[in-house]
């Protein structure tokens, strides 16, 4: 979080996420006016109307969003660090009541509720996932089809969503399967998931090289950015046999030849980008190394030993240690 700082009763919040920006948060009349709104919602949220609850929904972001500009969810998760800042007393109330709306909605019947329904159902899954609660696990999981609105929030609560998402890994429906090989390739960015317990690293690692198999295309191409991030000779075993035998194919653009197989150009792509050691090892005639971490933090980091010195790998120009 940025620093907080008091002008004339209002809070200015240093943004880390944004170089030298001050996001300001409005005078509230010692917040009373938050308050109040935030009773209102809360009261509203329990309408059987689903046009009352989004009016609640939208009346209270409107409220805490920088510049009350809603159509950046980008500006979400700010947007609640200020609200619970404001009312730190009411942060468990609101936590509960956003959460809780949210499962209200992924329960409605949604037959014939018309676009207005969807375009406040993806906000409020924006919403939600900027609350990082745990609590919130199931019902984005639900939505986890939804895109990045969903997806984020799972990622940035990798330890505790990974079992969860990985429960739909085997949906019948393709776009779910996506989403959450999506979701799994989101949570090893350090920008979203953090650091991943060692659980949870083989939990991601299992799932995408799964998912490197699927039988849609879509779900084998989206595996990859993750898969390009991780280490392991099963890692780039699965790498290369999508670079090497995947059968998708489209008819190639300009430039592409008749018949493009784009997952095997992206898992291509994705075996020269890999960096680490590991990767390169296929260039070195078979050995008997042993792979040891350097920081459990930071999986991609190796040193290999008992390397018998065969020959330097050659677009690194690396060597294995010698004994």
């Amino acid at each position: 979080m940025g620093h907080r700082l008091r002008t004339a009763g209002c809070r200015l919040f240093a943004s880390a996420w944004t170089a030298a920006t001050l996001v300001a948060v409005p005078c509230f009349a010692q917040s009373r006016q938050l308050e109040q709104q935030v009773n209102r919602s809360i009261e509203q949220f329990a309408s059987p109307n689903w046009q009352q609850r989004a009016s609640a929904f939208y009346d209270l972001l409107k409220l805490i969003v920088p510049n009350g500009d809603i159509a950046r969810t980008d500006n979400f998760r700010p947007a609640m660090i200020n609200l619970f800042a404001s009312l730190p007393a009411r942060e468990e109330e609101i936590r509960v009541a956003f959460v809780a709306l949210l499962e209200k909605e992924n329960n409605s019947a949604h037959a014939g509720l018309g676009e207005g329904f969807y375009n406040y159902w993806g906000d409020l899954v924006a919403g939600v996932g900027a609350l990082r609660d745990r609590r919130a696990i199931p019902a984005l999981v639900r939505v986890i089809d939804s895109g990045d609105l969903a997806t984020n929030g799972l990622a940035a609560l990798a330890n505790d969503s990974a079992e969860a998402v990985l429960s739909r890994s085997s949906d019948s429906n393709p776009l779910v399967r996506q989403a959450v090989t999506r979701t799994l390739s989101q949570m090893l960015d350090q920008a979203l998931g953090g650091d991943l317990n060692a659980a949870t690293f083989t939990r991601v690692k299992d799932g995408l090289i799964r998912a490197a198999t699927d039988d849609s295309f879509w779900v084998r191409a989206s595996a990859i950015p993750g898969l390009s991030r991780l280490p392991g000779r099963e890692v780039t075993d699965a790498l290369t046999n999508l670079a090497e035998h995947d059968p998708y194919w489209r008819p190639g653009e300009p430039g592409q030849p008749a018949q493009y197989y784009l997952v095997r150009e992206r898992a291509k792509a994705a075996l020269l980008s890999r960096q680490t050691v590991f990767d390169l090892l296929p260039l070195v005639r078979p050995v008997a190394c042993r792979l040891q971490p350097v920081a459990l933090s930071d999986q991609r980091q190796f040193v290999y030993h008992n390397c018998l010195p065969l020959r330097r790998l050659r677009s690194q120009g690396r060597l294995c240690l010698t004994r």
